[in-house]
């Protein structure tokens, strides 16, 4: 990708030439050309633009010249990658990889870096390293995650954690998007199969979210498609075929099989599998009639309670559990951005999240586009030290023109921290966000923060036990954060799906567990010398 170029006219441009002329032929012969981007590499006065739907990059281009005559040096962008739907802040990003469609194309990206650097000012980019906006439909990697589990290419990209305390949670992701209770949806008909022709898949519906289901457990719906492909006239030979691919689902290798062979065999069979299905249901009109059929009895019927037990099985068995949002606050096992449920944060120290996040913002500074980044959250990061250390690193790699003005080395991106990280960059720790100010706060940061989630106790000296627990980085994020040590968890008890289940369970901190006896009095079970967490339902 070539570097744009400044204007010849540009005013920058002809105070570069004025003072070449008057410089000494040795020295203009050791000092290499370098983008005019360069020449301005720490931002004197900057302005920022904040970029959506309705100001996209062609409106920014007009307003340049104004910048300009302002004496703004550096134009701050906020996020223009690709991110959520009518997204006016742009910090809920889904693809790291694309531009923002709303906001404009490369093209008119291309046109608005050549208008900064006709009038001899900079870009500064906002990025977003720790968090991706998820849940909905939208992010390609999450819903990868949710098909596949941790045979997912994308498992380690999010900061899931697979081993809960509660083993329901097992190897599965909690999915906190319910409006009530999981039973009171489910048998309300809110949640309903579905067919994507086009793709040949089978994924779960829930207003504006889709969860898609595990390929392996295709068989089950495609078992209530035959009985009704006769009835709608397939050819026996297409249901021969239907029944070839049954078995070539159910013969996947399991998403619980971590093995990188198996995994790719997974991945690679399970989108030829698809793909037959497609090129099948559109060959034969009446098969995508029979699927339409078996979907409608196997999403049950409000009213009947039984009919909704194919569905709830088939539920049970993937790499997700709905559950009500509300569930969030005490069973949450993805580090989230502070409490947002849709916002899961990255695993930026993984070498190959950095490369794939960072993508195309390494090809826009390659390209001279970009003279500065601006770091949103970093303190969220588990290592901010060395993501900035790799950051400048792979800068360095890609833009070899950034030669220091005294002549040894390369010269590092200027890099703006959104907050306050004490201490130079090798002295920052590696706790992750867990929306407690924990480098500043006392202990009665802690006590306020005690009212933010469902935390009762009375243990002499419990506040300032969470306080080092936090600061030693041993918690979960957000309002989970309310069980201080969420693999310490444990849940008393199992409810039934119709009357209470996805209900929140509130957390309750002893120094000793104590168990009701039959006649309402109370035992000590055990003592243990350390906090220790536990659950009972409220």
């Amino acid at each position: 990708m070539t570097k744009p170029t400044l204007a010849a006219d540009s005013p920058r441009a002809t105070d570069d030439a004025s003072a070449a002329k008057g410089a000494p032929a040795a020295r203009s012969q050791k000092r290499p050309s370098k983008p005019r981007a360069s020449r301005s590499r720490i931002p004197g006065a900057t302005y920022r633009l904040q970029l959506h739907g309705g100001f996209r990059f062609k409106d920014a281009i007009e307003i340049v010249p104004y910048l300009a005559e302002l004496g703004i040096s550096h134009v701050y962008c906020s996020p223009y990658l690709r991110a959520r739907p009518g997204s006016t802040h742009g910090y809920d990003i889904i693809d790291h990889q694309s531009l923002n469609p709303e906001i404009g194309t490369r093209a008119e990206l291309d046109a608005f870096v050549a208008a900064l650097q006709a009038h001899g000012m900079g870009q500064i980019i906002d990025i977003v390293p720790n968090h991706m906006g998820v849940l909905g439909a939208d992010n390609a990697w999450w819903l990868d995650v949710l098909e596949n589990g941790r045979a997912s290419a994308y498992a380690e990209f999010f900061d899931i954690d697979w081993y809960p305390a509660n083993p329901d949670l097992t190897n599965r992701v909690l999915v906190p998007v319910l409006g009530d209770h999981y039973g009171a949806v489910l048998g309300s008909g809110e949640l309903h199969v579905d067919f994507d022709a086009p793709a040949g898949s089978f994924s779960v519906h829930y207003f504006d979210h889709r969860f898609p289901v595990d390929p392996r457990d295709y068989p089950r719906i495609l078992a209530h498609v035959l009985g009704a492909a006769s009835m709608a006239g397939v050819s026996a030979q297409a249901i021969g075929e239907l029944k070839t691919l049954m078995s070539a689902f159910a013969n996947l290798p399991a998403r619980d099989n971590l093995d990188a062979e198996a995994r790719d065999t997974r991945n690679a069979a399970k989108q030829d599998c698809k793909r037959q299905l497609a090129q099948l249901v559109a060959a034969q009109g009446a098969m995508a009639q029979a699927i339409e059929a078996g979907l409608r009895s196997f999403n049950g019927v409000p009213g009947e309670p039984a009919s909704f037990d194919l569905l709830h099985e088939l539920l049970e068995s993937q790499a997700y559990r709905l559950a009500f949002w509300r569930v969030a606050a005490d069973e949450i096992n993805y580090r989230r951005f502070f409490d947002i449920n849709d916002l899961a944060a990255l695993r930026m120290e993984n070498e190959a999240v950095f490369e794939a996040t960072h993508q195309l913002v390494f090809e826009l500074v390659a390209a001279g586009a970009v003279d500065a980044l601006r770091i949103d959250h970093p303190d969220g990061l588990f290592d901010p030290a060395g993501y900035f250390r790799r950051l400048q690193d792979r800068v360095a790699s890609l833009a070899p023109w950034r030669k220091s003005e005294a002549g040894f080395g390369t010269e590092p991106v200027y890099v703006s921290i959104d907050r306050a990280l004490r201490g130079h960059a090798r002295k920052l720790g590696g706790q992750r966000h867990d929306g407690l100010p924990v480098r500043q706060c006392r202990q009665r940061s802690v006590r306020r923060y005690r009212g933010r989630g469902a935390v009762h106790t009375a243990i002499p000296g419990f506040h300032r036990r969470v306080f080092l627990l936090r600061r030693s980085g041993d918690a979960l994020e957000g309002a989970g954060n309310a069980q201080c040590a969420g693999k310490r968890v444990d849940r008393s008890g199992q409810p039934d799906r119709a009357h209470c289940a996805g209900q929140p369970l509130y957390a309750r901190l002893h120094a000793q567990y104590v168990a009701p006896r039959v006649d309402g009095s109370h035992r000590r079970v055990s003592r243990v010398p350390h906090l220790h967490c536990r659950c009972s339902q409220r």
